[in-house]
């Protein structure tokens, strides 16, 4: 059976370079590394060479070797999947978060909830993006194995990326001069003895959540309550409470709760972002995750659990770039994990299907048929059946159709012989039977004509 017209619903948007942890990675070409030579530690640098500022300041011609310290951000990126390999007789153009080299250490992939996400480097800052030799090959799709913090020979300007995002700012490594013995970051983790934290109730929410130690939590209003780290006093955990509860129907998209307008969102449930047996002493609530970026060198993130006739938010602003804070990241994640509701929540209403043909006024067989063959350019089809049905008993009927979007509470179900893509065809057709709009149309099997 094929759909003339379908709807399709991800319930996982990966936008805002944010991947869950538990989300397959994509079938691809791995991602090959290109070293250079790499001497071992060596502890005896005692002057700091030129920096990547004092190189951004005072460029040098174009090829010009010259030297610079800098510390490499792949050494924390993950190893992505690469993907094909480029055009026949073009180069890949580098990731500038995965490759960056900069003067202060960079955190390339935060870690929030149950996945990760990728920094953003900031653009009026010094900064540099790190290639190899190799990598300027046509047809390599590849990333620079180079050391954590180290000191480094190459140029800009080579003319094989001069068509690249941030071309000024490639910079090709040819030799690695000395090594510091500077180790990267650990793998960051939800703190340690947070189940130890004190609770903070809010009977009148019915909820309550855990207050990290030295956190100062206070009720801002009547619907706003905020969790605040002295060291990020700009950047609070915010728990709103919102009348009635947010779910997704997937037969109205548009018409969404404006708490999942973002740049994307996902279902999220409570456990995902607990470590293996960790898990044990959550809820197990079951919501949304939303992203937004409210502006540059910042971003947004909300956890959306609704209960009884309310939508709890728990809110987070928080940096990128240099200063983007994992540890209050980590925090986050775990006020997220440890929130809980006095009384679970009952079972989520199911998207409102109508069950029974409405009342009308409903339009007629002919005004049904004539929409179809306006809006398929036929001056005339065969109409083999017509029944005028509910929304329900049309989605059990259809095929791919059966996603058709909204909630018509009457649908007309027309079977029509006529000739489509240049070949005679038995299609099925679905109608609005108050409105006249064509929902969705699908060729029938062989022998069905109901």
């Amino acid at each position: 059976m094929r759909a003339y017209s379908a709807f399709w619903l991800s319930l996982l948007l990966l936008v805002a370079g944010c991947r869950p942890a538990w989300v397959g990675a994509p079938v691809a070409a791995p991602m090959d590394t290109m070293a250079v030579p790499s001497p071992q530690p060596t502890p005896t640098l005692s002057i700091a060479g030129p920096s990547v500022a004092d190189l951004m300041a005072h460029p040098p011609a174009a090829g010009q070797s010259v030297e610079i310290d800098a510390y490499f951000s792949g050494v924390a990126a993950p190893a992505l999947p690469g993907g094909p390999p480029p055009p026949e007789g073009q180069i890949a153009c580098p990731n500038a978060w995965e490759a960056a080299l900069t003067d202060r250490p960079f955190t390339p992939m935060l870690a929030l909830l149950n996945g990760v996400c990728s920094n953003e480097l900031p653009a009026g800052e010094p900064w540099l993006i790190a290639v190899t030799e190799e990598m300027l090959k046509p047809g390599v799709r590849a990333r620079p194995d180079l050391p954590y913090h180290a000191r480094l020979r190459g140029y800009l300007g080579d003319p094989r990326t001069a068509d690249c995002q941030w071309a000024e700012r490639i910079f090709v490594v040819q030799q690695v001069i000395a090594v510091y013995p500077e180790k990267p970051p650990q793998p960051p983790a939800l703190p340690a003895g947070r189940a130890a934290w004190p609770r903070r109730a809010i009977p009148a929410w019915g909820c309550s959540l855990p207050v990290p130690r030295g956190w100062r939590a206070e009720q801002l209003d009547d619907v706003t309550f905020a969790l605040t780290a002295p060291e990020w006093p700009r950047y609070p955990v915010v728990l709103r409470m919102h009348p009635g509860e947010t779910h997704y129907d997937q037969y109205d998209p548009a018409g969404a709760s404006p708490l999942l307008q973002g740049e994307g969102w996902g279902v999220y449930e409570q456990g995902w972002a607990s470590p293996a047996g960790e898990a044990g002493d959550v809820q197990g609530l079951a919501g949304y995750r939303v992203d937004r970026r409210p502006g540059t060198g910042e971003r947004d993130v909300s956890v959306l659990f609704s209960a009884h006739g309310r939508t709890y938010e728990l809110f987070l602003r928080y940096p990128t770039g240099y200063e983007a804070p994992q540890p209050l990241l980590s925090a986050y994640s775990a006020i997220v994990e440890g929130f809980r509701l006095d009384r679970p929540p009952e079972p989520s209403p199911t998207p409102p299907v109508h069950q029974a043909l409405g009342a009308g006024p409903f339009i007629t067989v002919e005004k049904a048929l004539q929409g179809v063959q306006e809006a398929q350019e036929k001056e005339s089809l065969q109409i083999l059946s017509a029944r005028l049905v509910s929304e329900a008993e049309a989605r059990e009927v259809a095929g791919p159709c059966a996603t058709f979007t909204g909630h018509p509470e009457g649908v007309w179900v027309l079977a029509v012989r006529g000739v489509f893509e240049g070949q005679l065809r038995t299609m099925r057709f679905f109608v609005d039977a108050a409105t006249g709009s064509r929902l969705c149309g699908e060729e029938m099997p062989a022998g069905d004509a109901s």
